[in-house]
């Protein structure tokens, strides 16, 4: 999977953008369907932030936002963000392929009746 790393407004170390790279490469691992990952990373002087943009094979891409004080930290906790975002899709992909998907009843098997039980579920109309 490709990792592309860009900077806005300000010059980043390049040990926070090989730590970005190492800590997201293995993203792919929680979805396979993901072509590629951007990273954005932002900053001023008082905060900085982490842009995420996970591209899919199939779909929008899945964006995550985080600010904080420490790049490294802000890292940390996107990639979190978007692992659950990722495992969460994948379990959704999964659930509609096996027929769990939203709002369907769980499947609860019928058993036939016995014959004897037939007289006592046809009502008597004549009496």
């Amino acid at each position: 999977m490709d990792v592309l790393i860009s900077a806005r407004h300000e010059d980043f170390d390049p040990d926070i953008k090989e730590y970005a790279e190492r800590k997201l490469e293995r993203m792919s691992r929680y979805f396979k369907g993901t072509r590629s990952l951007e990273v954005i990373l932002d900053g001023d002087h008082v905060q900085k932030s982490v842009e995420l943009k996970a591209h899919l094979a199939k779909g929008a891409p899945i964006v995550v936002v985080v600010r904080h004080e420490d790049a490294l930290t802000a890292i940390d906790i996107a990639g979190g963000k978007l692992e659950r975002l990722l495992h969460r899709l994948k379990e959704k992909l999964e659930d509609r392929r096996h027929g769990r998907g939203h709002g369907a009843a769980p499947h609860v098997p019928i058993a036939a009746p016995d014959s004897e039980d037939l007289g006592d579920a046809i009502p008597d109309l004549n009496g």
